[in-house]
This record gives structure tokens, sequence and C-alpha cells, in this order.
């Protein structure tokens, strides 16, 4: 379950953390897909999340253990937080009376 900041409470904010989130490792993933194929100057490793700067140690580019490593214990389950965390809140949205919505005028 992903855990939510204190004040993100409604659910239209925890969809938009969720998302953001979701942006965030996708970045992410491109960042470190980057280093194992072509390299990154340490510039970039530097701005990277202090847990992969402490599971990854910079060199000039990541060893395809490394790299599988960082998409099955690191992104795989942090996306499948976020993804599920999603789905979870789009439901909560789905079902909201909130807004009164004319779907008349949507189509």
């Amino acid at each position: 379950m992903l855990d939510f900041p204190v004040n993100c409470i409604t659910p239209a904010d925890r969809t938009e953390y969720a998302y953001r989130a979701n942006e965030l490792l996708r970045l992410l993933h491109n960042v470190m897909g980057k280093w194992h194929g072509h390299g990154i100057p340490k510039s970039i490793w530097d701005k990277l999340p202090a847990k992969a700067r402490n599971r990854y140690p910079y060199k000039d580019k990541l060893t395809d253990v490394e790299w599988n490593d960082f998409r099955a214990n690191i992104f795989e389950p942090a996306i499948n937080k976020v993804v599920e965390a999603i789905l979870e809140q789009r439901e909560l949205l789905k079902n909201s009376s909130a807004w009164q919505i004319d779907i008349e005028g949507l189509i």
C-alpha cells in the first residue's frame, strides 16, 4: 500500500499524489536505463534518490545484474504500489457525488 502524506486526505489529492509518484518513477526508470545502456555523468547520479545511490555506487555504466536488480527490487515493487493506489482512488472518485455532472453535456 502506498503511504500518503498526512495532509493528502481526499481521493482527488491522493490520485494527484499517486500520478505524480508514477511520473517520478517513470523518470527514474529512464535515468537508470540510460545509465545501464550508455552511462550517465556523476552530476546526474548525484540527483538519484539516496536508496539508489547507496545500492548502486557511481561508475560509468550499470551492469546487467544491477539493472535487473533495480527493476525487480526497486522499480517493480514501487510502481505496483503506485498503480494499486491509482486504481483504488479512481474507484473512490468514480463513486463520489461531490460533483453533479450532466453527462448529456459531455456527449
